[in-house]
Protein backbone atom coordinates (compact mmCIF):
# COMPACT_ATOMS: atom_id res chain seq x y z
CA UNK A 1 0.00 0.00 0.00
CA UNK A 2 1.34 3.41 -0.94
CA UNK A 3 1.06 5.84 1.93
CA UNK A 4 -0.19 9.32 1.10
CA UNK A 5 2.18 11.74 2.79
CA UNK A 6 0.49 14.88 1.50
CA UNK A 7 -0.53 17.11 4.38
CA UNK A 8 -4.18 17.88 4.81
CA UNK A 9 -4.84 21.61 4.74
CA UNK A 10 -7.41 22.53 7.35
CA UNK A 11 -9.49 25.65 6.79
CA UNK A 12 -8.37 28.62 8.83
CA UNK A 13 -10.42 30.03 11.67
CA UNK A 14 -11.70 33.44 10.68
CA UNK A 15 -12.51 36.25 13.02
CA UNK A 16 -16.25 36.89 13.37
CA UNK A 17 -16.90 40.15 11.57
CA UNK A 18 -19.52 42.73 12.43
CA UNK A 19 -22.78 42.09 10.52
CA UNK A 20 -23.25 44.07 7.35
CA UNK A 21 -25.95 46.76 7.53
CA UNK A 22 -29.29 45.62 6.15
CA UNK A 23 -31.87 47.66 4.32
CA UNK A 24 -34.77 49.18 6.21
CA UNK A 25 -36.78 52.39 5.89
CA UNK A 26 -38.80 54.56 8.25
CA UNK A 27 -41.84 56.59 7.22
CA UNK A 28 -43.80 58.80 9.59
CA UNK A 29 -47.59 58.81 9.55
CA UNK A 30 -48.69 61.97 11.30
CA UNK A 31 -46.55 63.10 14.24
CA UNK A 32 -45.97 59.81 16.03
CA UNK A 33 -47.12 56.67 14.19
CA UNK A 34 -44.38 55.07 12.17
CA UNK A 35 -44.12 52.56 9.33
CA UNK A 36 -40.92 50.50 9.24
CA UNK A 37 -40.24 48.58 6.04
CA UNK A 38 -37.66 45.78 5.89
CA UNK A 39 -37.53 44.35 2.34
CA UNK A 40 -36.53 40.76 1.67
CA UNK A 41 -35.92 38.64 -1.40
CA UNK A 42 -38.81 38.95 -3.81
CA UNK A 43 -38.81 35.21 -4.51
CA UNK A 44 -39.66 34.58 -0.85
CA UNK A 45 -43.32 35.14 -1.70
CA UNK A 46 -44.26 35.90 1.92
CA UNK A 47 -45.11 39.11 3.75
CA UNK A 48 -45.33 39.87 7.43
CA UNK A 49 -47.30 42.84 8.72
CA UNK A 50 -46.98 43.49 12.45
CA UNK A 51 -49.00 46.29 13.98
CA UNK A 52 -47.88 47.19 17.48
CA UNK A 53 -49.82 49.25 19.99
CA UNK A 54 -47.13 50.92 22.07
CA UNK A 55 -49.27 50.88 25.21
CA UNK A 56 -49.59 48.43 28.08
CA UNK A 57 -49.64 48.08 31.84
CA UNK A 58 -48.24 51.56 32.53
CA UNK A 59 -51.32 53.04 30.83
CA UNK A 60 -54.03 51.01 32.57
CA UNK A 61 -56.83 52.67 34.48
CA UNK A 62 -57.76 49.21 35.79
CA UNK A 63 -55.57 46.15 36.26
CA UNK A 64 -55.51 43.76 33.27
CA UNK A 65 -57.51 46.10 31.00
CA UNK A 66 -54.69 46.33 28.42
CA UNK A 67 -54.35 42.55 28.27
CA UNK A 68 -58.05 41.78 27.94
CA UNK A 69 -58.60 44.58 25.43
CA UNK A 70 -55.96 43.10 23.10
CA UNK A 71 -57.21 39.56 23.66
CA UNK A 72 -60.82 40.45 22.89
CA UNK A 73 -60.14 42.07 19.52
CA UNK A 74 -59.84 38.76 17.68
CA UNK A 75 -63.19 37.60 19.07
CA UNK A 76 -65.20 39.69 16.63
CA UNK A 77 -65.71 43.06 14.94
CA UNK A 78 -68.84 45.11 14.44
CA UNK A 79 -69.55 43.25 11.18
CA UNK A 80 -67.89 39.81 11.66
CA UNK A 81 -67.87 37.22 14.40
CA UNK A 82 -64.87 35.10 15.34
CA UNK A 83 -65.76 32.29 12.93
CA UNK A 84 -66.06 34.73 10.02
CA UNK A 85 -62.63 36.18 10.79
CA UNK A 86 -61.00 32.75 11.05
CA UNK A 87 -62.67 31.60 7.82
CA UNK A 88 -61.13 34.51 5.88
CA UNK A 89 -57.61 33.87 7.17
CA UNK A 90 -57.98 30.12 6.56
CA UNK A 91 -59.25 30.69 3.02
CA UNK A 92 -56.14 32.69 2.13
CA UNK A 93 -53.78 30.38 4.02
CA UNK A 94 -52.77 33.27 6.27
CA UNK A 95 -51.64 33.29 9.88
CA UNK A 96 -52.91 35.98 12.25
CA UNK A 97 -51.69 36.23 15.84
CA UNK A 98 -52.36 38.49 18.79
CA UNK A 99 -49.62 38.76 21.40
CA UNK A 100 -49.77 40.69 24.62
CA UNK A 101 -46.66 41.95 26.44
CA UNK A 102 -46.39 44.13 29.53
CA UNK A 103 -45.48 47.18 27.44
CA UNK A 104 -47.37 46.61 24.20
CA UNK A 105 -49.85 44.57 22.20
CA UNK A 106 -48.93 43.08 18.82
CA UNK A 107 -51.14 42.01 15.88
CA UNK A 108 -49.24 40.12 13.20
CA UNK A 109 -50.27 38.82 9.78
CA UNK A 110 -48.13 36.42 7.74
CA UNK A 111 -49.44 35.61 4.29
CA UNK A 112 -48.57 35.13 0.63
CA UNK A 113 -47.58 38.35 -1.09
CA UNK A 114 -50.42 38.05 -3.61
CA UNK A 115 -53.08 38.06 -0.86
CA UNK A 116 -51.62 40.65 1.50
CA UNK A 117 -53.39 43.66 0.00
CA UNK A 118 -56.77 41.92 0.41
CA UNK A 119 -56.13 41.02 4.05
CA UNK A 120 -54.83 44.36 5.34
CA UNK A 121 -58.36 45.88 5.61
CA UNK A 122 -59.49 42.97 7.80
CA UNK A 123 -56.52 43.39 10.16
CA UNK A 124 -57.32 47.08 10.64
CA UNK A 125 -61.01 46.26 11.09
CA UNK A 126 -60.08 43.89 13.92
CA UNK A 127 -57.96 46.57 15.58
CA UNK A 128 -60.23 49.58 15.13
CA UNK A 129 -63.81 48.19 15.10
CA UNK A 130 -64.11 45.64 17.94
CA UNK A 131 -67.45 44.25 19.05
CA UNK A 132 -66.52 43.60 22.71
CA UNK A 133 -69.23 41.02 23.21
CA UNK A 134 -70.16 40.39 26.87
CA UNK A 135 -70.67 36.67 26.35
CA UNK A 136 -67.22 36.30 24.76
CA UNK A 137 -65.64 38.30 27.59
CA UNK A 138 -67.25 36.01 30.17
CA UNK A 139 -65.82 32.99 28.32
CA UNK A 140 -62.33 34.51 28.17
CA UNK A 141 -62.43 35.43 31.86
CA UNK A 142 -63.39 31.90 32.82
CA UNK A 143 -60.59 30.56 30.61
CA UNK A 144 -58.09 32.98 32.14
CA UNK A 145 -59.09 32.01 35.68
CA UNK A 146 -58.62 28.32 34.87
CA UNK A 147 -55.15 29.00 33.42
CA UNK A 148 -54.26 31.05 36.48
CA UNK A 149 -55.19 28.20 38.83
CA UNK A 150 -52.98 25.84 36.83
CA UNK A 151 -50.16 28.38 36.89
CA UNK A 152 -50.40 28.73 40.67
CA UNK A 153 -50.01 24.95 40.99
CA UNK A 154 -46.72 25.09 39.07
CA UNK A 155 -43.70 25.86 41.27
CA UNK A 156 -41.80 27.44 38.38
CA UNK A 157 -44.62 29.86 37.55
CA UNK A 158 -45.39 30.68 41.16
CA UNK A 159 -41.76 31.43 42.03
CA UNK A 160 -41.51 33.79 39.05
CA UNK A 161 -44.67 35.64 40.15
CA UNK A 162 -43.32 36.05 43.69
CA UNK A 163 -39.89 37.18 42.47
CA UNK A 164 -41.17 39.96 40.19
CA UNK A 165 -43.45 41.17 42.98
CA UNK A 166 -40.49 41.28 45.38
CA UNK A 167 -38.29 43.12 42.88
CA UNK A 168 -40.77 45.77 41.74
CA UNK A 169 -43.46 45.88 44.41
CA UNK A 170 -47.00 44.55 44.38
CA UNK A 171 -48.51 47.75 42.94
CA UNK A 172 -45.91 48.36 40.23
CA UNK A 173 -47.05 47.64 36.63
CA UNK A 174 -44.21 45.11 36.29
CA UNK A 175 -44.73 43.72 39.77
CA UNK A 176 -48.43 43.16 40.25
CA UNK A 177 -49.76 39.67 39.71
CA UNK A 178 -53.18 38.91 38.30
CA UNK A 179 -55.64 37.29 40.67
CA UNK A 180 -58.96 35.53 40.19
CA UNK A 181 -60.71 38.61 41.61
CA UNK A 182 -58.80 40.95 39.23
CA UNK A 183 -59.96 38.86 36.28
CA UNK A 184 -63.51 38.75 37.61
CA UNK A 185 -63.54 42.55 38.02
CA UNK A 186 -62.83 43.26 34.33
CA UNK A 187 -65.93 44.60 32.55
CA UNK A 188 -66.74 45.55 28.97
CA UNK A 189 -66.68 49.23 29.98
CA UNK A 190 -63.01 48.91 31.02
CA UNK A 191 -62.09 47.54 27.61
CA UNK A 192 -64.08 50.21 25.80
CA UNK A 193 -62.32 52.91 27.80
CA UNK A 194 -58.84 51.53 27.13
CA UNK A 195 -59.57 51.05 23.43
CA UNK A 196 -61.13 54.49 23.03
CA UNK A 197 -58.22 56.16 24.76
CA UNK A 198 -55.21 54.37 23.31
CA UNK A 199 -56.04 52.53 20.06
CA UNK A 200 -55.35 55.69 18.12
CA UNK A 201 -52.86 56.99 15.61
CA UNK A 202 -50.10 58.33 17.88
CA UNK A 203 -49.66 54.96 19.58
CA UNK A 204 -49.07 52.59 16.66
CA UNK A 205 -45.86 51.37 15.06
CA UNK A 206 -46.19 49.15 11.99
CA UNK A 207 -43.50 46.77 10.69
CA UNK A 208 -43.73 45.52 7.09
CA UNK A 209 -41.21 42.89 6.04
CA UNK A 210 -40.66 40.26 3.36
CA UNK A 211 -41.57 40.26 -0.33
CA UNK A 212 -43.86 43.28 -0.39
CA UNK A 213 -44.45 45.69 -3.25
CA UNK A 214 -45.40 49.37 -3.43
CA UNK A 215 -49.13 48.54 -3.65
CA UNK A 216 -48.97 46.71 -0.32
CA UNK A 217 -47.03 49.56 1.26
CA UNK A 218 -49.47 52.17 -0.05
CA UNK A 219 -52.46 50.16 1.21
CA UNK A 220 -50.86 49.93 4.63
CA UNK A 221 -50.19 53.68 4.71
CA UNK A 222 -53.77 54.38 3.62
CA UNK A 223 -55.24 52.41 6.52
CA UNK A 224 -52.74 53.86 8.98
CA UNK A 225 -53.91 57.35 8.00
CA UNK A 226 -57.53 56.29 8.58
CA UNK A 227 -56.88 55.40 12.22
CA UNK A 228 -58.54 57.90 14.60
CA UNK A 229 -56.46 60.72 16.01
CA UNK A 230 -55.62 60.71 19.69
CA UNK A 231 -53.70 62.60 22.34
CA UNK A 232 -49.95 62.32 22.34
CA UNK A 233 -49.56 61.00 25.88
CA UNK A 234 -46.11 59.64 26.69
CA UNK A 235 -45.11 57.28 29.50
CA UNK A 236 -41.45 57.20 28.50
CA UNK A 237 -40.45 59.50 31.35
CA UNK A 238 -42.73 57.96 33.96
CA UNK A 239 -40.99 57.15 37.24
CA UNK A 240 -42.98 54.44 38.98
CA UNK A 241 -41.12 53.55 42.15
CA UNK A 242 -41.99 50.32 43.90
CA UNK A 243 -44.26 50.85 46.90
CA UNK A 244 -42.38 49.59 49.97
CA UNK A 245 -40.84 46.55 48.29
CA UNK A 246 -39.39 43.91 50.58
CA UNK A 247 -35.65 44.05 50.95
CA UNK A 248 -33.28 41.52 49.38
CA UNK A 249 -33.19 38.19 51.14
CA UNK A 250 -34.41 34.60 50.85
CA UNK A 251 -38.14 33.94 50.81
CA UNK A 252 -39.60 30.44 51.16
CA UNK A 253 -43.12 29.54 50.05
CA UNK A 254 -44.86 26.19 50.46
CA UNK A 255 -47.09 25.44 47.47
CA UNK A 256 -49.95 23.31 48.76
CA UNK A 257 -51.29 22.77 45.25
CA UNK A 258 -48.02 21.89 43.49
CA UNK A 259 -48.19 19.10 40.92
CA UNK A 260 -44.43 18.96 40.34
CA UNK A 261 -42.05 17.20 42.71
CA UNK A 262 -39.11 19.59 42.34
CA UNK A 263 -38.60 22.87 44.14
CA UNK A 264 -38.12 26.04 42.12
CA UNK A 265 -35.40 28.58 42.88
CA UNK A 266 -35.46 32.10 41.43
CA UNK A 267 -32.97 34.87 42.13
CA UNK A 268 -33.06 38.37 40.73
CA UNK A 269 -32.84 42.14 41.03
CA UNK A 270 -33.30 45.28 39.00
CA UNK A 271 -30.61 45.83 36.39
CA UNK A 272 -29.66 48.38 33.73
CA UNK A 273 -31.71 48.80 30.56
CA UNK A 274 -30.48 48.34 27.00
CA UNK A 275 -29.57 52.01 26.49
CA UNK A 276 -27.30 52.12 29.59
CA UNK A 277 -23.52 52.32 28.93
CA UNK A 278 -22.96 49.21 31.10
CA UNK A 279 -25.56 47.07 29.32
CA UNK A 280 -23.16 45.37 26.89
CA UNK A 281 -20.58 44.53 29.60
CA UNK A 282 -23.27 43.22 31.97
CA UNK A 283 -24.81 41.23 29.09
CA UNK A 284 -21.39 39.64 28.58
CA UNK A 285 -21.09 38.90 32.32
CA UNK A 286 -24.55 37.33 32.39
CA UNK A 287 -23.72 35.11 29.42
CA UNK A 288 -20.54 33.98 31.11
CA UNK A 289 -22.44 33.20 34.32
CA UNK A 290 -25.52 31.41 32.95
CA UNK A 291 -26.49 32.65 29.52
CA UNK A 292 -25.64 29.59 27.41
CA UNK A 293 -25.08 25.85 27.66
CA UNK A 294 -21.35 26.18 28.39
CA UNK A 295 -21.83 28.78 31.14
CA UNK A 296 -20.37 28.64 34.66
CA UNK A 297 -23.70 27.68 36.24
CA UNK A 298 -24.31 24.90 33.72
CA UNK A 299 -20.82 23.46 33.97
CA UNK A 300 -20.59 23.47 37.76
CA UNK A 301 -24.14 22.78 38.96
CA UNK A 302 -25.54 20.58 36.19
CA UNK A 303 -22.55 18.86 34.61
CA UNK A 304 -20.11 18.63 37.52
CA UNK A 305 -22.51 18.18 40.47
CA UNK A 306 -25.56 16.76 38.66
CA UNK A 307 -27.95 18.72 40.89
CA UNK A 308 -30.30 20.05 38.22
CA UNK A 309 -31.39 19.42 34.66
CA UNK A 310 -31.41 23.09 33.69
CA UNK A 311 -30.08 26.29 35.22
CA UNK A 312 -29.69 29.66 33.54
CA UNK A 313 -29.37 33.39 34.08
CA UNK A 314 -30.89 36.08 31.91
CA UNK A 315 -31.34 39.82 31.45
CA UNK A 316 -34.87 41.07 30.79
CA UNK A 317 -34.77 44.64 29.43
CA UNK A 318 -38.15 46.34 29.10
CA UNK A 319 -39.36 49.78 28.11
CA UNK A 320 -39.31 51.34 31.58
CA UNK A 321 -37.02 49.06 33.58
CA UNK A 322 -35.08 45.77 33.50
CA UNK A 323 -34.23 42.86 35.75
CA UNK A 324 -31.66 40.10 36.13
CA UNK A 325 -32.79 36.52 36.74
CA UNK A 326 -31.28 33.18 37.78
CA UNK A 327 -33.63 30.18 37.62
CA UNK A 328 -33.47 26.45 38.28
CA UNK A 329 -35.52 23.51 39.59
CA UNK A 330 -33.95 21.10 42.09
CA UNK A 331 -34.81 18.35 44.56
CA UNK A 332 -36.03 19.82 47.84
CA UNK A 333 -33.12 18.34 49.81
CA UNK A 334 -30.63 20.14 47.53
CA UNK A 335 -32.03 23.68 47.84
CA UNK A 336 -29.37 25.01 50.23
CA UNK A 337 -26.56 23.28 48.34
CA UNK A 338 -27.59 24.81 45.01
CA UNK A 339 -28.07 28.31 46.44
CA UNK A 340 -24.61 28.04 47.98
CA UNK A 341 -23.08 26.94 44.66
CA UNK A 342 -24.73 29.85 42.81
CA UNK A 343 -23.29 32.27 45.38
CA UNK A 344 -19.91 30.58 44.97
CA UNK A 345 -19.92 31.21 41.21
CA UNK A 346 -20.82 34.88 41.73
CA UNK A 347 -17.98 35.22 44.26
CA UNK A 348 -15.50 33.61 41.87
CA UNK A 349 -16.43 36.05 39.12
CA UNK A 350 -15.90 38.90 41.57
CA UNK A 351 -12.58 37.65 42.93
CA UNK A 352 -10.87 35.76 40.09
CA UNK A 353 -10.04 36.84 36.55
CA UNK A 354 -11.60 34.83 33.75
CA UNK A 355 -9.09 33.00 31.58
CA UNK A 356 -8.50 34.24 28.04
CA UNK A 357 -9.74 30.99 26.43
CA UNK A 358 -13.10 31.06 28.25
CA UNK A 359 -13.39 34.80 27.74
CA UNK A 360 -12.87 34.46 23.99
CA UNK A 361 -15.35 31.59 23.78
CA UNK A 362 -18.08 33.68 25.42
CA UNK A 363 -17.36 36.65 23.17
CA UNK A 364 -17.56 34.48 20.06
CA UNK A 365 -20.76 32.82 21.28
CA UNK A 366 -22.46 36.21 21.72
CA UNK A 367 -21.29 37.37 18.30
CA UNK A 368 -22.46 34.16 16.67
CA UNK A 369 -25.83 34.38 18.39
CA UNK A 370 -26.23 37.96 17.21
CA UNK A 371 -25.43 36.97 13.63
CA UNK A 372 -27.94 34.10 13.75
CA UNK A 373 -30.61 36.49 15.04
CA UNK A 374 -30.22 38.41 11.77
CA UNK A 375 -30.71 35.34 9.59
CA UNK A 376 -33.75 36.08 7.47
CA UNK A 377 -35.87 39.13 6.83
CA UNK A 378 -38.43 38.36 9.54
CA UNK A 379 -35.63 38.04 12.10
CA UNK A 380 -34.27 41.41 11.00
CA UNK A 381 -37.75 42.89 11.37
CA UNK A 382 -37.92 41.53 14.92
CA UNK A 383 -34.66 43.30 15.80
CA UNK A 384 -35.97 46.56 14.31
CA UNK A 385 -39.19 46.18 16.32
CA UNK A 386 -37.50 45.45 19.65
CA UNK A 387 -35.20 48.44 19.34
CA UNK A 388 -37.92 50.77 18.06
CA UNK A 389 -40.22 49.92 20.97
CA UNK A 390 -37.42 50.83 23.39
CA UNK A 391 -36.83 54.11 21.51
CA UNK A 392 -33.50 53.00 20.07
CA UNK A 393 -32.30 52.71 16.50
CA UNK A 394 -30.71 49.82 14.60
CA UNK A 395 -27.20 51.36 14.87
CA UNK A 396 -27.26 50.30 18.54
CA UNK A 397 -26.85 46.71 17.36
CA UNK A 398 -23.63 47.50 15.49
CA UNK A 399 -22.33 49.47 18.48
CA UNK A 400 -23.10 46.38 20.61
CA UNK A 401 -20.86 44.29 18.37
CA UNK A 402 -17.99 46.78 18.62
CA UNK A 403 -18.32 47.19 22.39
CA UNK A 404 -17.93 43.43 22.82
CA UNK A 405 -14.35 43.77 21.61
CA UNK A 406 -13.67 46.48 24.18
CA UNK A 407 -14.48 44.27 27.17
CA UNK A 408 -11.48 42.71 28.95
CA UNK A 409 -11.30 40.13 31.79
CA UNK A 410 -10.37 42.87 34.26
CA UNK A 411 -13.83 44.43 33.77
CA UNK A 412 -15.79 41.45 35.13
CA UNK A 413 -15.01 41.64 38.88
CA UNK A 414 -16.05 45.29 39.13
CA UNK A 415 -19.25 44.61 37.17
CA UNK A 416 -20.22 41.75 39.48
CA UNK A 417 -19.44 43.89 42.51
CA UNK A 418 -21.50 46.76 41.12
CA UNK A 419 -24.54 44.85 39.81
CA UNK A 420 -24.58 41.20 40.89
CA UNK A 421 -23.59 41.02 44.54
CA UNK A 422 -25.24 38.02 46.16
CA UNK A 423 -26.44 40.08 49.13
CA UNK A 424 -28.48 42.31 46.80
CA UNK A 425 -30.37 39.45 45.16
CA UNK A 426 -33.94 38.54 45.98
CA UNK A 427 -34.09 34.75 46.35
CA UNK A 428 -37.44 32.96 46.12
CA UNK A 429 -37.85 29.25 46.82
CA UNK A 430 -41.14 27.46 46.19
CA UNK A 431 -41.53 23.81 47.21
Amino acid sequence: MVQNTKEIQLPGIKKIEKPAPFEYHIEMVGEESTLYTIPGMQNLGLVKVEIVLNRGRFDEQKKLSSRFCARMLKEGTQTRNQDDINDVFDFFGAQFNVRYQLDYASFSLICLTKYCKELIPLVFEIISQPQFDRVELARLKKQAQSKLKLSLADNDSLSFRILTEKIFGSQHPYGYNSTVSDIDAIQIEDLLEFHERYYRKPNFKVFLSGSFNQDIQNTLLEYMHLLPEGNQESTDDVVFDALDPAGPGTYFTKNEYAFNTQSSIKMGKRIVQRHHPDYVPIHFTNTLLGGFFGSRLMQNIREKEGLTYNIFSDLEPMRHDAYFLIATDVKTQNIDIVIGLIHEQLEKLEQELVGEKEFGMVRNYIKGYLLSSLDGVFSKAEIVKILALENMGVPWMYDFFEKLDEIVPEDIPSLVKKYLKKDELYTVVVN
